[in-house]
């Protein structure tokens, strides 16, 4: 081996990112995807973000920030670049309950409806709507109305909870992950043992043993 302490340095390099690349799968696997717009608004934030505080000259051209001496350069970086990185990882975090989505939802809607109108008023003293403004002011609008969208349909639940029939009939009634199957799942153990002591699942491919002396 030619050099241990550079092959050590890269292992545990590796182990590191392996490790919160899978903390990050694991993470967005746990936001449910009627709340993918947080997801999405935060990873829009953070790559803005990062982009105004690693270029805070060339970004703020973009949106007509010209000639920027060292106070407004540190502006930028402070408002458009490191406020957004926050606001991104705080909304991301807060995704992972649906509480907290709903949360992040109402900052989404405050936050876009503000720029957007900042930018109207923008509008009527003279700026062009052919600007970058004039690009991301329908864009803010619509993402107002779907956060709002999204947080009332949060509310509506399609979903009817399993509830294991009061006589079952058949093996195939079984619901192991209903909690209603937790507080009173005797009448089906009574049939599986009746009519039933084994019995081969073909949802799940196993069997069901109910009776010791089968």
């Amino acid at each position: 081996m030619k050099n241990p302490t550079l092959f050590h340095i890269r292992r545990l390099s590796a182990s590191y990112f392996y490790e919160y690349l899978l903390l990050l799968i694991s993470w967005a696997l746990s936001v449910e995807k009627r709340f993918y717009l947080v997801i999405y608004f935060s990873g829009a934030c953070i790559m803005a973000g990062t982009m105004f505080t690693l270029f805070p000259n060339e970004m703020g051209e973009i949106f007509g920030f010209e000639n920027l001496n060292l106070v407004a350069t540190t502006d930028v970086r402070a408002y458009y670049g490191t406020m957004l990185i926050a606001l991104g990882l705080v909304l991301a975090a807060l995704a992972k309950s649906t509480e907290g989505a709903r949360a992040s939802l109402m900052v989404i809607a405050a936050f876009s409806v503000g720029s957007a109108i900042g930018r109207i008023i923008g509008f009527y003293d003279g700026v062009s709507i052919f600007s970058i403004h004039g690009l991301l002011c329908p864009i803010e609008i619509a993402m107002t109305y779907w956060a709002v969208r999204v947080r009332k349909s949060s509310f509506r639940s399609n979903k009817k909870p399993l509830i294991p029939p009061l006589n079952p009939k058949s093996p195939e009634d079984f619901q192991p992950l209903s909690q209603h199957n937790f507080a009173n799942p005797y009448a089906y153990y009574k049939m599986l043992r009746d009519d039933y002591p084994v019995y081969h699942m073909k949802k799940g491919n196993f069997y069901m043993v109910s009776r010791y002396e089968d």
